[in-house]
């Protein structure tokens, strides 16, 4: 085949399941690229991590919805960790997380998203959050997301219909 580089294709097959998640992942034959499911079983938070050598993931919120705290930690201890943030999680949006930056989601039960890691995830590097800062932060929002649920729905029932009136789908 003058220089073309062959097609790769795969399907996405369990890679891991739990009480609270079932992730479903496909894995470039060229270690290049992975692009997981997640289907989210029951409300809580999920990740509590970062990544030291993953370039990129991005995620894409396709069902349900909750919240993200995030925070940049530059040094490796307290003292270079940006303020926490906290941001709403909804169908449509699309979160963009970069190397060290800590992220913990809270999704509520039914929610699903799609992530795509480059290079392809690996499991070794993801070195589990000692902030005390975000941790705090994600107790608070633990605490609160199920409250907020059940208002949420209509947050997003709301911005689904908008979403379908602006793409001609109503």
């Amino acid at each position: 085949m003058l220089g073309v580089p062959s097609v790769a294709m795969g399907c996405l097959e369990t890679g891991h399941a739990d009480n609270r998640r079932v992730i479903c992942e496909y894995l470039s034959p060229r270690g290049d690229i992975s692009i997981q499911k997640f289907n989210i079983l029951s409300s809580g938070g999920l990740g509590n991590h970062y990544h030291t050598r993953t370039n990129l993931e991005l995620f894409e919120i396709t069902e349900g919805g909750g919240i993200l705290c995030v925070a940049d930690w530059a040094t490796g201890d307290e003292s270079g960790v940006s303020p926490v943030r906290v941001y709403e999680l909804m169908p449509g949006i699309i979160v963009e997380i970069r190397p060290m930056m800590v992220h913990t989601f809270f999704f509520y039960a039914g929610s699903g998203m799609h992530c795509t890691s480059l290079p392809a995830r690996d499991l070794d590097d993801m070195t589990t959050c000692v902030l005390a800062k975000l941790n705090e932060a994600s107790r608070q929002v633990e605490l609160l997301a199920p409250l907020a649920e059940a208002a949420d729905q209509a947050k997003i029932d709301a911005f689904n219909a908008n979403l379908a009136a602006a793409s001609g789908k109503s």
